[in-house]
């Protein structure tokens, strides 16, 4: 994550959060490419993901957008609503 200008934010994946220690944010929502007006927050993805195993479920049960993709945000957005999973 890095802090970015919101007129920017439609380029990123934007994520809402809290910091849970030195440079590790616990993800509470994630948006994929927001309207500045729209994003969580000015922290956008621009490194890698961790996720649990369980993202490939959702991302099995994730529909495609008008595009036709299957957005990763999307599923981990799926994931997040479980709650904790560590």
């Amino acid at each position: 994550m890095e802090r970015i200008a919101r007129e920017e934010s439609a380029s990123y994946g934007v994520i809402e959060g809290r910091e849970w220690e030195e440079d590790v944010i616990k993800l509470s929502d994630i948006v994929e490419k927001p309207q500045p007006a729209l994003a969580p927050s000015n922290l956008g993805v621009v490194e890698r993901y961790v996720l649990m195993p369980s993202i490939f479920d959702h991302l099995r049960k994730t529909p495609p957008n008008a595009a036709g993709e299957i957005q990763l945000t999307d599923a981990i957005v799926g994931l997040l609503a479980e709650g904790p999973s560590f």
